[in-house]
């Protein structure tokens, strides 16, 4: 019997089980069992082999950690994700100037900028803190929520200026982690980078809601495009201005006005857009150029000197130039994969960047090719703007339509990042609900509904609090909106209080009337969304067939049914069986 094997057999066997709870289903079958799957030992070599090879920075709970990663890949499996707008407290206290004075009338809403992260702070799971910051017009949301013994929600406003126009709009916004060694006890610090030039160091101390300038960085005034923050203890700052220049400072320094030590000039020709730049390690910066052949740089900083290690060229499709003939295919993210909650096992050798010709392709430093894999949803031809991993699959927000794709890194043949090679496990199975897209389609609270029923723009940012967290914020025009991944069966099963607590979900979230009023403080109601599974490029005569949610309160057996047969989460209907929604435009 099972029972009677070595325990280091039994070990090995239990590293094969899919998900956590067929552990846990294992350890109760007898008591000898019970004493060797319940060992953190086990918990922590399933989440490297299934999730995660490096577990630096992950916490110590690993049966926890074991349960919400597997509850997360099953809901990325089942495209099950819950939508909320984020919206501050109206007791929100003031950081700096409450209320300036305004000399211009902008004609559209500011476009958020924003950073997360959490920690744990206790002996548990449930002890941590989670600190999320965006950039709204001239001022900066600071939201710090903390879970378990210390439960506790603060909302901060900061605002430094009296006078403000759209020239003091926020364009970027760095949260320090708790690692960096100029972080002080009881604030939160903040990079953050104004159009007009102003880039600064703040400290928030959230009980008294005042705010020290730590630094500012020389900048001689000259507009910023964006800043990017390397990962890491000692984060290096680039700043990215109007002009294509990106120069590079240092955060770690006992100077109050910095000077940057070194700086890349761009080679963007006339009439191309801006290029787009990215840390993908502590000392390694990608740069993608528009010029007439597309251009990615790769580049080393090296004490104060940076030079390219490689570079990746692309020519434009000669099928699309004969289409748009002034569109130039740039780079419009870059994102980085296989990065731990620190930044310590960064090491920038593998990389997506996503293109304005709706194309993400995924590069490794250690191969001669230019690109290992392409992924596009044809359906969808609009730029990239944003690429969030989220382990073995990633999110890409399009530039209109408030599209968010969802791609799996898993697919058969597909690329491993760990290994600079094609994956030994191709006879893995397509998940039936793995390829999809989402519209997020609803107004922030408070917009007019009579001029813009939908909303059609751009997702413009993403970010997720740890590599563990189930959450994703998102940058919409005037909002962001909180994306949970969790399918219906674990919220509404036997562990029902886990998964809602770890979702900060509460039954009446979940039993909420969808016509019911918001809520005054904190997030909105669950939103419903629509999407679609997207056909394969080889399939050219298939069509997407549009789907729409519905709340929990309205799930019937039926939607039970189809969830088995279709793959989606049980929230999700087919709006007609019969008609597509969205034809294939080739």
């Amino acid at each position: 019997m099972l029972a009677d094997l070595p325990s280091e057999i039994i070990y090995h066997i239990a590293l094969y089980l899919p998900v956590a709870s067929s552990l846990t289903h294992l350890a109760q079958t007898c008591r000898r069992l019970h004493d060797i799957v319940s060992a953190d030992a086990i918990f922590r070599a399933f989440v490297q082999s299934r999730f995660s090879p490096s577990v630096e920075g992950i916490p110590p709970f690993w049966k926890d950690v074991s349960q919400a990663l597997t509850s997360r890949s099953r809901a990325l499996d089942k495209c099950a994700i819950i939508a909320r707008f984020m919206l501050p407290s109206p007791d929100v206290k003031v950081v700096g100037i409450d209320q300036p004075t305004r000399h211009d009338r902008p004609t559209i809403g500011y476009r958020p900028c924003l950073d997360s992260y959490e920690v744990w702070t206790g002996g548990r799971w449930e002890d941590r803190e989670e600190v999320l910051a965006w950039g709204a017009a001239e001022k900066i949301f600071l939201r710090i929520r903390s879970t378990g013994n210390s439960a506790d929600e603060k909302w901060l406003r900061f605002n430094d200026l009296e006078d403000v126009s759209s020239h003091d709009d926020i364009r970027s916004v760095h949260l320090l982690r708790p690692n960096h060694p100029g972080k002080t006890a009881g604030n939160e610090h903040i990079i953050y980078g104004r159009a007009r030039g102003d880039v600064a160091h703040v400290a928030i101390n959230p009980d008294d809601a005042t705010y020290t300038v730590q630094q500012t960085f020389v900048t001689n005034r000259t507009e910023v495009h964006s800043l990017d923050l390397s990962p890491g203890p000692a984060p290096i700052l680039a700043i990215h201005n109007a002009s294509d220049s990106i120069s590079l400072y240092r955060t770690v320094t006992e100077d109050s006005q910095v000077s940057s030590f070194a700086s890349l000039k761009g080679e963007t020709e006339e009439g191309t857009p801006r290029h787009y730049s990215k840390f993908l390690s502590p000392t390694r910066l990608a740069v993608g150029y528009g010029k007439k052949i597309d251009t990615i740089a790769v580049s080393d900083i090296v004490e104060d000197h940076i030079s390219t290690c490689r570079e990746f060229f692309f020519s434009d499709d000669p099928f699309e130039s004969r289409l748009w003939p002034q569109r130039k295919a740039r780079v419009g993210a870059i994102t980085p994969l296989s990065v731990d909650m620190n930044g310590e096992n960064a090491h920038g050798e593998v990389f997506l960047a996503g293109w304005g010709n709706s194309r993400v392709r995924l590069h490794d430093l250690r191969s001669p090719r230019m690109y290992e894999r392409e992924y596009i949803d044809v359906m969808d031809s609009n730029p990239i703007y944003c690429i969030q991993p989220v382990n073995n699959r990633f999110l890409v927000g399009a530039g209109a339509e408030a599209i968010i794709n969802i791609f799996d890194l898993r697919m058969q043949n597909a690329y491993s990042h760990f290994d600079a090679k094609l994956s030994e496990h191709n006879n893995q199975a397509k998940p039936k609900g793995g390829e999809y897209s989402c519209f997020l389609s609803h107004q922030p609270p408070g917009e007019s509904r009579k001029r813009y029923a939908l909303y059609r723009g751009p997702i413009y940012t993403m970010s997720s609090p740890s590599p563990t967290s189930s959450t994703i914020y998102t940058g919409i025009l005037k909002g962001v909106m909180r994306l949970n991944l969790g399918s219906t069966d674990d919220l509404l099963g036997s562990s029902s209080n886990w998964y809602q607590n770890h979702l900060d979900l509460t039954v009446d979230d979940i039993n909420q009337n969808p016509s019911s009023a918001p809520s005054p403080i904190g997030d909105v109601k669950i939103m419903g969304l629509s999407g679609y599974e997207r056909p394969s490029p080889e399939a050219k005569s298939v069509s997407a067939k549009l789907r729409s949610q519905v709340p929990f309160c309205s799930i019937s057996e039926t939607d039970r049914l189809r969830e088995s047969e279709t793959g989606w989460d049980r929230r999700w209907r087919r709006v007609d069986e019969n008609q597509s929604w969205r034809s294939r435009g080739d």
